[in-house]
């Protein structure tokens, strides 16, 4: 598993992330996720619309995860395309169409890597639409990931699982009794939802889990100012 992880083009636990769900059968949302998170995120939050780009984005917040609504976002936009009004559907939810092409070529991608190193298998047949997707011109020609590396994706414990598995130790636990801190794993360092995230504004014990994964922390000074 080094050497794959050595010569995948993205952070190495992106690169576990997404070695797992080839195991764990969860390939498709995986991709994505570690697609966005190498990439700008697809949502857009324009001056004096903040309040509508946050309803448009929590209109794809699926279980309270950063992660999932991003897949779930990406998915719509893939459908829309597909009918011709990609365009539309960007406009209307916030998002932006180039950052979410360039997921999708990350996408590509990552998978490429993943047959070419023969991590995955897959018939002949399949390599050539992954080629023909990857090098032709037309942006918008999706790839579908196979049944046998895609069967668990719509199983949300299985796609965390992976997540976790991959992504470890960045985790974060919700500190008890009163379930209103977070802290890191690592350090037991405090920590809280960054103004991007769905689950802003949410205490933390609303999400009804003791652990929580994350991908990137920042760091914020406090200025005190004296009048």
């Amino acid at each position: 598993m080094g050497r794959l992880l050595s010569k995948l083009p993205t952070d190495v636990h992106l690169g576990k992330f997404l070695l797992t769900a080839v195991i764990f059968r969860c390939l498709d949302p995986a991709l994505t996720i570690a697609a966005a998170l190498s990439s700008k995120s697809p949502f857009v939050t324009p001056l004096g619309m903040e309040e509508e780009a946050d309803g448009a984005k929590n209109s794809f917040r699926t279980n309270y995860s950063d992660f999932l609504t991003i897949h779930a976002a990406f998915a719509a936009w893939r459908r829309s395309a597909n009918q011709d009004f990609a365009h539309k559907f960007c406009r209307k939810n916030f998002l932006s169409h180039e950052n979410l092409l360039q997921i999708e070529e990350l996408r590509r991608q990552f998978l490429g890597y993943l047959v070419d190193s023969s991590f995955v298998c897959v018939d002949a047949e399949f390599v050539k639409e992954l080629s023909r997707a990857r090098f032709g011109r037309n942006r918008y020609r999706f790839v579908t990931i196979p049944p046998e590396l895609d069967s668990n994706s719509n199983n949300l414990a299985i796609v965390n699982a992976a997540l976790l598995s991959g992504l470890y130790p960045k985790l974060i636990y919700v500190d008890v009794p009163n379930g209103l801190q977070m802290r890191t794993l690592s350090n037991n360092q405090t920590v809280f939802f960054h103004p991007s995230s769905v689950n802003f504004r949410r205490k933390p014990k609303e999400i009804n889990a003791n652990y929580l994964v994350y991908f990137t922390l920042m760091y914020v000074v406090a200025w005190k100012l004296h009048g």
